[in-house]
């Protein structure tokens, strides 16, 4: 009885194995991220600014709710002069801090690597200090399971330039590069099957 029940424990691991590494060969997983969605994004140094004074300011306006509720407030009825000092001590609103343009660094063009087929554009982005990869909506390859976009260098994909899990094998698609990738020690893109050790795309990029 043990040995029929470990048979079909067995069994069933190879079946979702086997599901796991065929299934994607049966359909496409299409991505459409529009470019706008890097340029909407605020780096995450000006957001966290922007949440600090709000809770400043919340806070502010809780204190001095609570002490107008403790304390009768008389009326003071104010001079043209007073009124003038006041607000010319009144600190004046900060500017927004201005977003940084994305500019195109390069770019390339995939193709298949390794015996899959593969084609579109990929831009490198730059918005500030930081770095961006942009699938076009031409960008087109085979599927495959656990795909992850990496850096590479000169025909070899760089296992320690990892970007992040493929998004899709069709449409447009943004990814973050993280800022531990020194973008000057590569110059292509690939996407690259963990599960096999095979590449599945790669795009040389060029200014």
């Amino acid at each position: 009885m043990l040995k029929k029940i470990l048979i079909a424990i067995i069994a069933a691991l190879i079946l979702a194995f086997a599901w796991w590494t065929i299934s994607p060969l049966f359909y496409d997983r299409v991505v459409d991220e529009p470019l706008s969605d890097l340029v909407d994004v605020q780096p995450e140094s000006i957001q966290l600014n922007e949440d600090v004074e709000m809770r400043e300011a919340e806070v502010e306006d809780v204190a001095e709710q609570m002490q107008m509720e403790a304390e009768p407030v008389e009326p003071v009825v104010e001079t043209e002069a007073q009124v003038a000092i006041s607000e010319a001590e009144t600190p004046a609103a900060k500017p927004a801090p201005e977003q940084a343009a994305l500019e195109e660094i390069s770019r390339g063009q995939f193709e298949g690597a390794d015996g899959h087929t593969a084609s579109g554009t990929v831009l490198l982005l730059r918005r500030g200090d930081t770095y961006f990869l942009r699938f076009e909506d031409d960008f087109d390859s085979a599927n495959a399971p656990d795909v992850f976009v990496h850096f590479g260098r000169d025909g070899a994909y760089a296992p320690e330039a990892r970007v992040a899990e493929l998004k899709g094998n069709r449409g447009s698609q943004n990814y973050e590069v993280p800022a531990e990738i020194n973008i000057a020690d590569y110059n292509e893109v690939w996407t690259w099957c963990r599960a096999f050790s095979v590449g599945i795309a790669r795009a040389e990029l060029n200014e």
